[in-house]
């Protein structure tokens, strides 16, 4: 089984975190493939939300994830919720995305309302 290390590929969408008063920290992402298997690759992306004030959210944030491939094609996404009336300020979260083909080369994080 391959382990693959694609933290290097995460893009970040500062503008975004700054309207929303939150930064991410601490990514990593990694693939999971096994040629041999008949199972999809699992990308997996793992890092912190952190408030840049301090303060409560005001609202619910979701956290979108988008894999790339290298015709620039999005070929897997997914989100994780962070829920305003949990969040104390800083929370780490862990999301997986089963791609369709193991040659992942960009993978944006950004959060919306």
């Amino acid at each position: 089984m391959a382990h693959v290390d694609l933290t290097s590929a995460i893009e970040q969408m500062e503008m975004m975190e700054e309207k929303l008063g939150i930064t991410f920290g601490g990514l990593s992402a990694f693939l999971d493939h096994d040629e041999d298997d008949d199972w999809e690759p699992t990308l997996t992306v793992t890092g912190e939300i952190i408030s840049t004030s301090g303060d409560p959210l005001e609202d619910d944030i979701e956290i979108k994830i988008a894999a790339y491939d290298s015709q620039g094609r999005v070929v897997a996404k997914a989100s994780e919720y962070i829920d305003e009336e949990s969040f104390a300020g800083f929370d780490v979260f862990d999301v997986s995305l089963e791609t369709p083909v193991p040659d992942i080369v960009k993978i944006r994080i950004f959060p919306v309302k």
